[in-house]
């Protein structure tokens, strides 16, 4: 038969049957151009989780290709902070690959971001007896740390096998920086952050890195450098904007600092950081009324925060209101979350009224709480001199003061209290052995 003989309605016919089989077979393409695209992971993570949700729901799709599609979106939806849905897809991609240690992994970094170490360690160590990997070993060695469950060389020893496997692994070189911070060694913390930004220039995690390891070593420079770098690059995140504030303090510069603060503020007006952050610098421009009102009107958008209370007290002491500055301090010290500093304060404000019985059982309350805090035995030393009128033992305390940490600043300050109260030859002595 001649394709031309056809009748219309047949030759209709067979033209919708070729359309149709074209749009299937174009469908069909399309589909696993999602599969490959999702797979691929070269694109956006917004687009990867509308593709790879596209692709997950074919029907042809092999078994490896939807173990590789979950992982994909899993990490996609990880990256977008989506944890819920993250963890929902891991532990759908270790329904269908029980053995798989990268969906073990991916619900470690979840727990981990979440701060629920105990359950990031159990995914790490599952994943690690599967296969050693460079993220289940620096997971496991992060995990252990924070749980206190692994010392400083556990730790690293975790992290440094886990950058033998990667040596450019980034979270195993983030992780690291944090840990050299955390045991007080600051030059080896920027000397790795450094190695980040270098590879990474805009890793906000690795440049905050930066801004504390440097306010540690006391460079405050630069300090402040990566402060306005992390902040120019991105502005919706406070935390650059507050340890600007902070470093601008510091350096004496209180116009910047109350600049930050204000912008802080109005930011997020609820956050009882933002008016101290503003208070302090006010103060040291003699603004100290002005700074003390703030902060009685800050409680009205923040409510009762302790913080807040904290400064407070301590501003109402700077301005020798120590009466105001007493009934602050005990809205802390009489509950039951008193922490060491509220009642170094109220020693410090009670010593100041000369009430000294009430500041012994505020001192004798810190020195619990923090037994080699220098302040807390300086303030000891203070009142053994007030109190009991024993010079020599007050000399001796303060130093052991000095020799856990207090400045040598407070030495002439002192040695004219130990004048003061009829001690001269003390008050020598103690110059003497200072002045070395």
């Amino acid at each position: 038969m001649k394709w031309h003989l056809l009748p219309v309605t047949a030759i209709t016919l067979i033209a919708a049957l070729f359309e149709s089989a074209e749009a299937r077979e174009q469908a069909e393409y399309r589909a696993r151009q999602d599969v490959t695209t999702c797979i691929a992971s070269d694109v956006t993570n917004l687009v990867l989780i509308d593709t790879c949700r596209v692709a997950l729901a074919q029907n042809d799709i092999t078994d490896s290709e939807r173990t590789e599609l979950l992982l994909v979106l899993g990490h996609a939806l990880y990256n977008e902070k989506l944890l819920e849905e993250a963890e929902e897809t891991f532990a759908a991609m270790l329904r269908h690959a029980p053995a798989d240690h990268r969906a073990l992994n991916g619900l470690g970094l979840i727990s981990d971001l979440r701060e629920d170490f105990a359950t990031a360690r159990d995914h790490f160590q599952q994943a690690l007896a599967l296969l050693v990997s460079a993220t289940a070993l620096t997971g496991l060695g992060n995990s252990l740390w924070q749980l206190g469950e692994a010392s400083e060389t556990e730790a690293l020893a975790l992290l440094d096998e886990a950058l033998e496997i990667d040596p450019k692994y980034d979270w195993a070189l983030r992780q690291k920086a944090w840990l050299f911070l955390d045991i007080d060694r600051p030059a080896l913390a920027v000397e790795t952050f450094t190695t980040l930004i270098n590879e990474l220039p805009y890793d906000q995690n690795a440049r905050a890195g930066l801004v504390s390891g440097y306010r540690a070593l006391g460079d405050l420079e630069n300090a402040l450098l990566h402060a306005n770098r992390g902040y120019a690059e991105k502005t919706e995140d406070y935390w650059f904007l507050t340890e600007r504030s902070e470093i601008y303090f510091e350096l004496g510069f209180f116009e910047q600092a109350v600049v930050d603060a204000e912008k802080l503020i109005e930011i997020e007006p609820d956050w009882s950081e933002s008016y101290v952050l503003k208070a302090r610098p006010l103060a040291k421009l003699d603004r100290l009324a002005e700074a003390v009102q703030l902060l009685t009107e800050a409680e009205e958008h923040t409510g009762p925060e302790p913080y807040l209370i904290y400064w407070h007290a301590s501003l109402l002491l700077a301005g020798d209101r120590l009466d105001a500055a007493l009934a602050q301090i005990e809205r802390l010290t009489n509950s039951d979350a008193a922490d060491f500093y509220d009642f170094e304060l109220l020693s410090l404000i009670q010593i100041a009224r000369k009430d000294y019985p009430a500041a012994r059982v505020a001192v004798d309350r810190a020195l619990h709480l923090g037994p080699d805090e220098p302040m807390a035995i300086y303030f000891d030393a203070r009142l053994i001199l007030y109190q009991d009128n024993t010079p020599q033992e007050a000399m001796d305390r303060f130093n052991v003061a000095v020799g856990a940490g207090l400045s040598k600043t407070n030495v002439e300050a002192f040695a004219n209290e130990l004048q003061e109260a009829g001690f001269p030859e003390v008050a020598e002595a103690l110059r003497a052995k200072y002045s070395e």
